[in-house]
């Protein structure tokens, strides 16, 4: 982004919508701007790819952590909040800053977000030794006032496969690891997100362009949606 400038002008920086494409890289001058606008509603961010449809090397990685801290100070202004792309790499480092934290966000009624912002998976856990149950769950890091909720998954597998009782390894996921996160979702929405709406629960997956670079995608192009409860 080149050198932030912190004059004057970030003080009166009024933006109540903050669409942010996958050209700018995530990093302290972006999480800095994100502090700016003193009435954000809304804030969209597509996490930056590149000539291979890959989400860049690990230097460049976001952690979901990152933006739920930045946007703090809005938290009872923000009424939706998406945030796409994968953040998979290096996770020798993993922790709970990698997933986004949208509690303290009273007002959020709208959440799209990559799988892997979410939750920690099984095999994630395994790999850094760490117990399962040291990380929070999906439904533990939900706001209040949900009512639509979009997950994103990756467009390399039909979205059934994401539910199959037996997947290829290539899929990162265990077999039925999904099923009972969206389960634990929907069992305590009740008591957590009472708003949420069957019809607003989706599966979100790019459409992937093939024989050449992925120009749309996300948020911001082309995909599928697919009802999952």
């Amino acid at each position: 982004m080149g050198e932030l400038y912190r004059g004057p002008r970030a003080w009166k920086f009024k933006y109540r919508i903050f669409a942010i494409k996958n050209s700018v890289h995530a990093g302290p001058d972006l999480f800095e701007v994100l502090t700016w606008p003193k009435a954000l509603i809304s804030f969209r961010f597509e996490i930056q790819t590149d000539e291979h449809l890959s989400f860049g090397n690990h230097n460049d990685m976001i952690r979901g952590g990152e933006f739920s801290n930045a946007l703090l100070a809005r938290a009872s202004n923000l009424e939706e909040i998406y945030i796409y792309g994968d953040s998979e790499g290096d996770k020798c480092g993993y922790d709970l800053a990698n997933i986004a934290d949208l509690r303290p966000f009273t007002n959020l009624r709208r959440v799209g977000l990559h799988l892997s912002l979410m939750m920690v998976h099984i095999a994630d856990a395994e790999f850094c030794e760490e117990p399962l149950e040291s990380f929070s769950r999906p439904y533990e890091i939900l706001p209040p006032a949900l009512d639509e909720l979009q997950i994103e998954m990756g467009n390399d597998f039909p979205s059934s496969t994401f539910f199959a009782s037996e997947l290829d390894w290539e899929v990162d996921l265990r077999g039925g690891e999904l099923s009972l996160a969206i389960c634990e979702i929907m069992h305590n929405k009740g008591d957590r997100y009472p708003g949420i709406e069957r019809n607003r629960f989706l599966l979100v997956q790019p459409i992937k362009l093939r024989d050449e670079p992925r120009k749309h995608g996300g948020l911001f192009g082309a995909t599928r949606m697919f009802q999952v409860y």
